[in-house]
């Protein structure tokens, strides 16, 4: 967990306003943090929540270049505008907080909890009209890996192990396999953004979330109808990862960065993780495998998309925010937990862990 930096280390085209709001965000830092040398209760949530706003405000601006990173922070930076302005000091702090938790639950796959919210209208409005969207949409996981698989050439597009189940089932496959020495292993399907999100929407709550997560997506100009029901599964929004390494992607240890200077679909394959990760590449070219390419010529179909480059530069964006502000770490820390304590404290004194847990869906 990193400190937010200090108004004099700010980049130097930081508007006036927009260091009035940093002034707010380090005030509220500096009292979680005292909060926190007390351990007065929700204190490490209100930390990790002031560093989520912060160090998302921070990336924001440093990455605007990215249209969807620039629309985002005009859209954020009004919010937090919205917390400062409230009339008593304190109420401005905690809708602050609020606000960085909002952002830790539903962008960085934390469990869904009864809270308010600061929430503008707007944003209801759009949560309320997402909920009704989803009530009659059905999810099929299984579809997602078979199409992401047929795109990607049947291989992790990471590691270049090809998905063993396949073999039997795809005529070219396993001499292909044979001809490269390739080697095989489980393949699995990522989702760039959540599919736990939209995984089940039987419950009031669940609903809630997923509505939420699709409206915060809105912020940065994602058109979230493109991830309604069973848009979530669609190739734009998936990767053929190994088991190993969809694990951690779905924990937030690598993400992938556009390299602009490189070909089309060029990313940097980036982590924080102090120790090197088995088999993960340095960077990775997404490309359609010539076999697609030739089925769907022969078929008249439309060709698999890609992963979305938006799509990926938020998820990005996510996992830096979760490492700075120390959000990875709580998360972590939360699943431990939650392995390793068989009873709740009767004095509700572990109920935080459940509060706090992480979704972990594997595809």
């Amino acid at each position: 967990m990193h400190d937010l930096p200090k108004v004099a280390d700010l980049p130097q085209d930081f508007t006036a306003t927009a260091i009035r709001n940093w002034e707010f965000i380090l005030e509220a830092e500096a009292l979680a943090k005292a909060s926190h040398r007390r351990n007065e209760p929700k204190s490490g949530d209100r930390l990790v929540a002031t560093r989520v706003v912060g160090f998302f405000l921070l990336d924001l601006w440093t990455h605007q270049q990215r249209p969807c990173y620039l629309t985002a922070y005009s859209s954020f930076y009004n919010e937090i505008t919205s917390c400062r302005a409230e009339a008593q000091l304190e109420r401005a702090y905690e809708k602050l907080w609020e606000l960085g938790l909002l952002y830790r639950n539903h962008l960085f796959r934390v469990s869904p909890t009864e809270s308010e919210h600061p929430s503008r209208s707007s944003f209801e409005r759009m949560r309320q009209d997402l909920m009704a969207a989803m009530r009659n949409a059905p999810v099929t996981n299984v579809d997602a890996r078979k199409q992401a698989l047929f795109r990607d050439g049947y291989a992790c597009t990471l590691t270049g192990i090809f998905n063993l189940s396949s073999i039997p089932k795809i005529q070219w496959l396993g001499p292909h396999i044979m001809a490269v020495g390739g080697q095989t292993g489980l393949v699995q399907c990522a989702h760039i953004f959540s599919e736990s999100a939209q995984e089940s929407t039987q419950t009031q709550d669940k609903t809630n979330y997923a509505a939420s997560a699709l409206a915060i997506l809105e912020k940065f100009g994602m058109n979230s109808e493109m991830l309604l029901g069973t848009n979530v599964h669609r190739t734009f929004n998936t990767i053929s990862m190994s088991a190993a390494l969809h694990g951690l992607f779905d924990t937030l240890h690598f993400w992938f960065e556009e390299d602009v200077n490189a070909e089309p679909n060029t990313y940097n394959v980036v982590t924080m993780d102090p120790y090197p990760i088995a088999f993960l590449p340095a960077r990775v070219t997404f490309t359609v495998d010539p076999h697609a390419l030739a089925d769907c010529a022969t078929q008249g179909i439309p060709v698999p998309s890609l992963p979305s480059p938006t799509l990926l530069a938020i998820h990005a964006a996510c996992c830096r925010v979760a490492h700075l502000s120390g959000a990875a770490e709580q998360a972590d820390q939360i699943l431990h937990d939650l392995e390793t304590t068989q009873v709740l404290a009767e004095d509700g004194g572990s109920s935080h862990l459940l509060m706090s847990r992480l979704l972990q869906v594997v595809a």
